[in-house]
This record gives structure tokens, C-alpha cells and sequence, in this order.
């Protein structure tokens, strides 16, 4: 005969508690360290996966987290809801902030912005962030461009020599200027 088995003996079976997660998977636009004109208005977007067990509700939000550089708002929707093993696309729109003087003198050349997905104001998944480089924005890109060319050191249009242009990319329709006293040997201005 068998002995019946007392219930207390018999592991209780819980079910699992839904669970929020999302999984960055790439940068879709603007790579880290992108050099970027301080002012300009940007649009960053990450691809993240639903890695949790149940669906984002159509209320999750992209909140701001910290950094130096802010978003036009502290949360953006993202297209809800997102079944799990979806992959979605979410979108910031971020301004570049000009560096304090205090921020370069510490040697701090980047501005970041982290940012996380949130639910009923918990966060939740990986945390996602942009990192860039602000540069001084050029007035006539026109003009910058046709300083460096020169290698006679006169002064551009605003007053710069051509020595402190160098012209990186083009990203998006504008121009990407940094300013680069090694951009032409100093020893062969004229005076």
C-alpha cells in the first residue's frame, strides 16, 4: 500500500510575477563621441528589446536619469505596447550644451545624457545613454570650409585663423567644425 503523502510535503507551484525588462540592442542614430555643434536640437534613437515576461503597457515612457546634456522633456512615449521578444525602436530629443569652462579645465570634453525605460514611475531594463562631443557651431560653414585651405594663417571671416578649423563629417545636413590648433604647423604661418 502506498502512504499518502502529507500536503505540507508538497512543494507549492508560484507563478512567476509578470516582469518589465528591456534589452538594449543597438544605436540606430548619432554613435558615442559624434562631434556635434553645441545648441542643435538632436533626435537620438536606440532599438530595445522586450526581455521581460510580459508586455509593456501602452503608458511606458523613455525617462531622463542624470547627465549634462537634457532632453526637450524629462519623459517621451515609446509606441506601447511591446510584447515580449519584440524589438522597438525609442526616440529622445536631446539639446547639446555648450561645456562650462569648469567642465574643460577638469578636462571634461563630453556631454552625456542616461536615460531609462519607466513604468508608473519605476525604472526598469538597460540603462541607454548618448555621449557627444559639443563643438562651437560655425556661421557660415561655407566660409569655414574655405579657411582651411589656407595655409597662409590670415584671419577668417570671424576672426579665427585656419589654423583652428578642421572640418570632421557632415551628419545630417549640417556641418561638424571642431576647433584644432594642430590642424596646421604652427611653424609654417606667416606673421
Amino acid at each position: 500500500t502506498l502512504a499518502a503523502i502529507p500536503a505540507a510535503a508538497v512543494p507549492a507551484v508560484v507563478a512567476e510575477e509578470p516582469k518589465l525588462f528591456g534589452t538594449f540592442v543597438a544605436d540606430v542614430t548619432i554613435p558615442d563621441m559624434t562631434p556635434l555643434p553645441f545648441g542643435e536640437v538632436i533626435v537620438k534613437r536606440w532599438a530595445v528589446r522586450n526581455t521581460g515576461t510580459t508586455a509593456w503597457p501602452a503608458d511606458v515612457v523613455i525617462a531622463f536619469e542624470s547627465g549634462t546634456m537634457h532632453g526637450t522633456q524629462d519623459g517621451f512615449p515609446i509606441r506601447g505596447p511591446v510584447q515580449p521578444d519584440e524589438t522597438v525602436e525609442v526616440a529622445v530629443t536631446l539639446i547639446v550644451p555648450e561645456l562650462s569652462a569648469a567642465d574643460q579645465a577638469a578636462g571634461n570634453f563630453v556631454a552625456e545624457s542616461y536615460w531609462r525605460l519607466s513604468h508608473a514611475g519605476t525604472a526598469f531594463g538597460h540603462p541607454l545613454w548618448c555621449s557627444v562631443l559639443p563643438v562651437d557651431p560655425v556661421v557660415d560653414p561655407a566660409a569655414a570650409s574655405a579657411d582651411t585651405s589656407r595655409a597662409d594663417g590670415a584671419d577668417g571671416a570671424d576672426g579665427r585663423s585656419a589654423a583652428q578649423y578642421e572640418v570632421n563629417s557632415q551628419c545630417e545636413g549640417f556641418t561638424l567644425v571642431s576647433r584644432s590648433e594642430s590642424a596646421v604647423d604652427q611653424s609654417a604661418r606667416v606673421e
